[in-house]
């Protein structure tokens, strides 16, 4: 677990250590050492934290010992190896709509992450996991669906399928039945996220109409989403979704809102007291003068950052997930945005998830809402939250920069809320970025392995997870180590229907879904 740094570390003793280092130490010495030399490091990934930090540190990699997996320094990067070298995306939990294994029917759930072949060696633009299907964009920008909720009960192979072809999106986001994609030039376009519904959308049109094109592939139909009083050179940098309903912000600080189906109406979602389905409103602020930058959505809540870092919410309360303080039958559902209090702090980033937030507050993670499973991460089972509590085993972490002389919080690179569990992955420190990766932790519910954890028990505090290792590496060597996620590489990827190859530079990213969870690998830049 992180731990804290207590005092200034004796560089005396720093340089003892890497003599040490140099002479092929043991696992069980580096052991013995973080106790007698207050080293603080998190994962295995090794930092020191006084001067030559970066040298120390490049100089681990080389270390040659008999055998790799006693030594879990070096095991820790063949993890991070492996998954580069492999460009996989990996998924586990519940299995009951085909998401996370398309073809195996009758295996409900996994524990432990197994690799869907239809992507292998393919970096993705997004992927996300809805409650019956999911949705992928590969690298040139085509979309690809599958699940129960896609083919239907009756199809013959689940396998993932191309559904959109030409269009260079770069962003999908799934509701409860619809599927919403964001082109690169800006355009917005939604469709069921049924096969069998794809002809049922009012204002029926080819894509093809608006590119132009003689023909559309696989004829889908669907329908372009106007966004209202866009300017010369405005365009949307934000786009999220829940349960019913969406929300985008621009590039000029403007915040909108939509409805995808009747329910994205009811909870107040929209930021405004009724609307109407497929029609973007523009919630309503006091001050006119606000220009917003981040936005997250839950099930059936949204919350919003102004730049100078004011936060606001609307919704769905009823589990105090608007974190607006005591629960009052009048704030079960809230139609108007309100000023959150006391949370007007230097925002990294907003994540929702189900009836669960997070904040992301520099050096602290805050959460409040539902944490009937765990999800809040702060030990406690709790149903109802409306008061922001802070994640402390992932909260006022540091450590010694000593070319500032001072101690630097730990942050998070990113984070990732599923409808009740949760993933961290940790901004790791100073070094090459070659031998080791980004610790993930998780928090939540688990009763369908979609911790992957190879358990089924909830986590009502951050725990790390099992590696993912070539299969030559002997269960019993891997758990001396945890999951962690590879740095920003350039490496070859394809797309599924195709061979050729594409040198980009990707990142390893964690995704939570619907009782589910995902591992690929991301462009870091379209």
């Amino acid at each position: 677990m992180l731990r804290q740094i207590i005092k200034k570390p004796n560089l005396t003793q720093v340089k003892s250590l890497s003599s040490k280092l140099h002479s092929k130490a043991s696992a069980s010495t580096f052991s013995s050492l973080h106790q007698s030399s207050r080293l603080w490091y998190y994962g295995l990934g090794l930092t020191l934290t006084v001067a030559g930090v970066a040298t120390l540190y490049n100089t681990i990699p080389k270390i040659q010992l008999d055998n790799e997996t006693e030594d879990p320094i070096k095991l820790q990067a063949l993890q991070v190896k492996h998954l580069r070298d492999t460009v996989k995306v990996y998924l586990w939990g519940d299995n009951t709509n085909l998401i996370v294994a398309p073809n195996e029917v009758r295996i409900e759930f996994f524990k432990l992450p197994v690799s869907l072949s239809f992507f292998d060696n393919c970096a993705l633009r997004d992927l996300k996991l809805g409650k019956t299907s999911a949705a992928a964009v590969d690298v040139n920008g085509d979309v690809y669906q599958w699940g129960l909720g896609y083919f239907g009960p009756n199809a013959e192979d689940y396998t993932p399928k191309k559904t959109l072809k030409g269009w260079n999106i770069v962003k999908v986001e799934l509701t409860d039945d619809k599927i919403i994609c964001l082109t690169q030039n800006g355009h917005l376009f939604l469709m069921p996220s049924d096969n069998s519904k794809l002809y049922t959308l009012p204002k029926k049109e080819r894509f093809s109409t608006w590119l132009g094109q003689s023909t559309s592939p696989d004829k889908n139909y669907c329908i372009e989403l106007k966004v209202p009083g866009l300017k010369w050179g405005e365009n949307i940098v934000e786009l999220e979704s829940g349960n019913h309903h969406i929300a985008i912000i621009t590039s000029n600080g403007r915040l909108l809102t939509l409805a995808t189906d009747p329910e994205g109406t009811q909870f107040g979602q929209l930021g405004v007291q009724s609307g109407e389905v497929y029609k973007f409103y523009e919630p309503e602020f006091l001050d006119k003068t606000l220009k917003f930058e981040k936005l997250a959505i839950g099930s059936n809540h949204t919350i919003v950052a102004s730049s100078s870092h004011r936060l606001f919410g609307f919704g769905m309360n009823d589990l105090g997930q608007l974190g607006l303080g005591d629960f009052k039958q009048s704030t079960s559902i809230i139609r108007e945005p309100v000023e959150l209090p006391n949370l007007n702090a230097q925002i990294e980033s907003l994540h929702l998830g189900g009836d669960t937030s997070f904040i992301n507050a520099g050096n602290q993670i805050l959460s409040f809402g539902n944490g009937q499973f765990g999800q809040l991460g702060n030990g406690q089972f709790v149903h109802f939250k409306p008061n922001a509590t802070q994640v402390t085993q992932l909260s006022n972490k540091f450590y010694w920069d000593e070319s500032k002389n001072e101690k630097v919080g730990l942050k998070f690179s990113q984070i990732s809320a599923g409808n009740t569990h949760a993933f961290f992955v940790l901004d790791s420190l100073p070094g090459n970025g070659n031998a080791w990766g980004r610790s993930v932790y998780a928090l939540g519910r688990n009763h369908c392995g979609q911790l992957g954890n190879d358990k089924r028990s909830n986590a009502s505090s951050p725990i790390t997870l099992p590696p993912i290792l070539p299969a030559s590496i002997p269960a019993s060597a891997q758990g001396s180590i945890h999951l962690q996620l590879p740095y920003s590489a350039k490496l070859n990827t394809r797309t599924p229907d195709t061979d050729k190859l594409y040198g980009k530079n990707v990142s390893g990213i964690m995704e939570s879904g619907f009782n589910n969870s995902a591992i690929y690998f991301r462009l870091d830049s379209v």
